[in-house]
């Protein structure tokens, strides 16, 4: 679930039992401690489970999943979507570059004005890369940048990161 107001929180798809996969979404209230069913409109992602979303602008900002119909039957999604929480409307959000790689269970964090999401799997593959998502104002609306980063950089203030260019099995780079 993703807190989009301090009071209020998103809950979006999932997967239940029988690989029943679900691409509905809830909001629960602190005030009333109850939950509403949202009725969207617009481009309305698929069925999935596992994707990560952070908090934009008001909206929801969601990245990535899965939809598994059995262990050995799953697809995996890199599409970038946008809920709006004041209209109720999802769109598809365009992106400039190259797609980062499907996968499932990655995290997401806003900080500022960029989006970063960090590493992720799908059936055979492992990722430890961070990438990150911005808005850029010199094109249409709700376009975001994908970005790779690079093997080392500097986040904030005294604080270094580096990137995992191989993943604990040393088999996907």
């Amino acid at each position: 679930w993703t807190s989009v107001t301090p009071s209020d929180h998103i809950l979006f798809g999932g997967i239940g039992p029988m690989y029943t996969n679900y691409n509905d979404m809830f909001v629960y209230h602190d005030a009333t401690d109850s939950w509403e069913a949202i009725q969207t409109t617009g481009d309305k992602p698929e069925p999935r489970y596992g994707h990560a979303a952070t908090e934009h602008e008001g909206g929801l900002l969601l990245f990535g999943g899965a939809y598994c119909e059995s262990l050995s039957s799953c697809s995996f999604y890199n599409d970038v979507r946008l809920f709006i929480f004041s209209t109720k409307e999802w769109q598809l959000v365009d992106i400039k570059g190259s797609y980062p790689n499907p996968r499932v269970g990655s995290s997401m964090q806003l900080v500022g004005y960029t989006a970063y999401i960090f590493g992720g799997a799908t059936k055979d593959k492992i990722f430890g890369d961070l990438l990150t998502i911005q808005p850029d104002e010199t094109v249409p609306q709700n376009t975001i940048m994908y970005g790779a980063g690079m093997t080392e950089g500097v986040a904030g203030r005294n604080v270094r990161f580096f990137l995992q260019t191989r993943d604990s099995f040393l088999v996907n780079r």
